[in-house]
């Protein structure tokens, strides 16, 4: 069970992610020297931050598709549809119509009568 708190922390991490790191401009009067140092290690940092956010970003699909997938089993065991030959297509059907968890649902019982009937 999630708190608050911890809905607020997710939500913060997503913000986040929203931040892709900017690569650093080139310095254009000399290629040495104290400029080009400064841009090396900038530099540097820029491909250790795309690396941290890449990362990131590869957990937070994973964990939201993880949640896809809890959701989609509980919406099938909801319906009584858990074994249905149709009950991927009545999701799929459901989920393209719907723009939240809350229509997804209704679209779906909505579409379940049809196959349970």
């Amino acid at each position: 069970m999630t708190s608050q708190y911890d809905f607020v922390n997710e939500l913060n991490k997503k913000r986040d992610l929203n931040i892709y790191p900017t690569k650093p401009r080139k310095p254009v009067e000399s290629t040495f020297g104290k400029e080009y140092h400064l841009y090396a290690n900038a530099l540097h940092k820029y491909d250790l931050d795309i690396i941290k956010y890449q990362s990131a970003m590869n957990e937070y699909r994973n964990k939201d598709n993880q949640a896809q997938s809890e959701f989609k089993i509980s919406l099938f065991e909801y319906l009584g549809i858990t074994d249905h030959p149709k009950a991927e297509k009545i999701y799929n059907m459901a989920r393209s119509k719907g723009d939240s968890l809350d229509s997804i649902v209704e679209w779906a019982e909505e579409l379940s009568e049809l196959i349970l009937e």
